[in-house]
């Protein structure tokens, strides 16, 4: 990875990382690993933590128990893809990147600089193990600790990460200094729920994660509502009819959950 490939505000940071395994990361600000310790028990019951191979592939999974799944991942990469094939030589940040797929996704476009950021260590050397390239790189680091820089980003990604954040107004503002004066920040397949439906789903998932031998981990998931987002300017660049959620879920024919871009702005109502 050239540094030198990158904006000057982000060639002063990664040069003050240190690197092990191909990830970076400051010593000075460690990483609580209690979330990525619950987080990949759960990925180990579920079957979801991949080789390097499927890794490579992703979203393209065949023979596996999720292959129906990724397949609704990989309609719904393709809705974004044809979006930012027009966002060419950006600087994103990938929040939540996991194995790194989707920040991968993005570094094909031309002239993107594109940095996955996680607290889960052992998917990101996953990830830099596979994936790492000129524009592509991946650090370890809690968002609201690390020194990033501040309006550097024109884009900021979560692609089934926004959930893991417990609140939504602080995550948003926290991003808003990171990002340029045109920035976007856009969720992807995360679920969003109605007020009213909002502690139905919470129950759903205190149960299964009972479930599956975690309880724990129901403390760090988050259901956050439409309502949340009202503070913000943003649109719906996909959302699927309430009726035919459920409808889409079971017959493979599209992923159930929205695409919502957030316009960054000086001010937020309260």
């Amino acid at each position: 990875m050239s540094k030198n490939n990158w904006n000057k505000e982000m060639q002063k940071f990664i040069a003050s990382l240190s690197n092990e395994n191909g990830v970076w990361s400051d010593p000075s600000f460690p990483v609580d690993n209690t979330f990525e310790e619950n987080y990949l028990a759960v990925r180990e019951k579920e079957n979801r933590v991949y080789s390097d191979s499927e890794v490579s592939r992703l979203p393209e999974l065949t023979g596996h128990e999720h292959s129906n799944e990724w397949k609704l991942r990989d309609k719904s990469l393709k809705r974004v893809m044809e979006y930012f094939r027009n966002f060419s030589g950006k600087t994103i940040l990938d929040l939540g990147c996991g194995n790194g797929w989707f920040a991968n996704k993005l570094s094909t476009v031309p002239g993107n600089f594109v940095m996955g950021l996680d607290v889960n260590r052992p998917e990101l050397e996953q990830a830099a193990r596979v994936l790492s390239k000129e524009n592509l790189i991946f650090v370890n680091g809690n968002l609201f600790e690390l020194p990033l820089p501040e309006n550097c980003f024109d884009v900021v990604t979560l692609n089934a990460s926004v959930q893991y954040f417990e609140k939504l107004k602080v995550l948003i503002e926290r991003l808003f200094c990171l990002m340029a004066p045109t920035g976007e920040i856009h969720l992807i397949d995360s679920p969003f729920y109605s007020a009213e439906h909002q502690q139905q789903a919470a129950e759903r998932t205190r149960k299964y994660y009972e479930m599956k031998g975690i309880p724990e981990m129901a403390g760090q998931y988050f259901h956050h509502t439409y309502d949340e987002l009202k503070p913000f300017d943003h649109q719906y660049l996909y959302k699927p009819h309430k009726k035919s959620r459920i409808l889409q879920a079971i017959s493979g024919r599209d992923i159930p959950f929205p695409w919502i871009k957030i316009i960054k702005t000086e001010h937020v109502d309260q």
